[in-house]
């Protein structure tokens, strides 16, 4: 017989638990200011990683957010006619389309930077040395986590079989 595990005697186990639930919260949140700066959810996520990265190619946008060329075209679009962001022609390969950044929305910053003032007394109580060892592990843990998913990605696909409803027996 297989006994599994529970988080409450494996304190990694408790940390992943509690990780995933800031992962979720932090979700809605950026759902919730997405939707106060009158954007889609994806546009937002689709801005930040463009404000981190300064510009990005169409293409590699579309590949780090994991949406198809489709998908984030309409993205793009939808930022553009925000104001938050511009597309123009790789002048290097006229078959690529570069996305900047425009601007800062301010409201959003705004509702980062109160949270912000919410978040620091959480981590009050460690030292810069501890937190850097935080950030470190985070980063080890987020490439761990990106590599997982390459590999899940080529595993083979179970095939699932349609239920079926009763009354169509």
């Amino acid at each position: 017989m297989h006994t599994r595990k529970t988080s409450h005697g494996d304190p990694i186990l408790r940390y992943m638990k509690e990780l995933r639930k800031v992962m979720r919260f932090m979700e809605d949140w950026t759902e919730e200011v997405a939707s106060t700066v009158g954007i889609h959810p994806t546009d937002l996520w689709a801005y930040i990683r463009l404000h981190d990265a300064g510009e990005m190619t169409a293409g590699d946008l579309a590949k780090a957010m994991g949406l198809t060329s489709g998908a984030m075209t309409t993205a793009i679009s939808r930022l553009e006619r925000a104001g938050f962001a511009k597309r123009e022609t790789d002048p290097l390969d006229q078959r690529r389309v570069i996305v900047r950044p425009t601007k800062v929305p301010e409201r959003p910053i705004a509702m980062r930077d109160e949270l912000m003032t919410k978040i620091r007394p959480v981590f009050s109580h460690y030292t810069a040395s501890e937190l850097l060892r935080m950030v470190e592990s985070t980063r080890e843990l987020a490439g761990m986590f990106e590599q997982e998913a390459v590999r899940v990605k080529g595993l083979p696909k179970i095939k699932s079989r349609p239920i079926r409803n009763k009354r169509t027996r």
